[in-house]
């Protein structure tokens, strides 16, 4: 009831495409309510014609990255801590923090700041 793309996203079928009526219903039903909260400002209208048109945003499978509980289920708790703690390293905490701030200073800031 979903493939993926070519860009790797992952995509449910167009209900149209599906031979057997009750996953027909099923796939319709879904999309429909997954839809009305993922686009609440859209009205029924706007819906319709994304999905007539195969607007993949309409078909899009949501996805998210599963909870520490998981995680630590695929990956094992320590490499779970490992993870987690290593953002407690000053240096890495100096380069993640630097990243963030990328773009604000200008390079004569930067030269500054590191020849004091």
């Amino acid at each position: 009831m979903f493939f993926e793309d070519s860009n790797g996203d992952l995509l449910f079928k167009n209900p149209n495409d599906l031979s057997d009526p009750v996953e027909k219903e099923f796939l319709e039903f879904v999309l429909n309510e997954i839809n009305k909260d993922r686009f609440p400002n859209k009205s029924e209208e706007v819906l319709k014609v994304m999905k007539e048109s195969n607007n993949p945003e309409y078909y899009r499978v949501p996805l998210c990255l599963g909870g520490m509980d998981n995680i630590s289920n695929d990956k094992g708790l320590f490499s779970l801590l490992k993870a987690k703690l290593k953002y407690l390293r000053p240096k890495t905490a100096w380069e993640m923090s630097k990243r963030k701030l990328e773009g604000i200073f200008s390079e004569d800031d930067e030269k500054t700041e590191h020849n004091s």
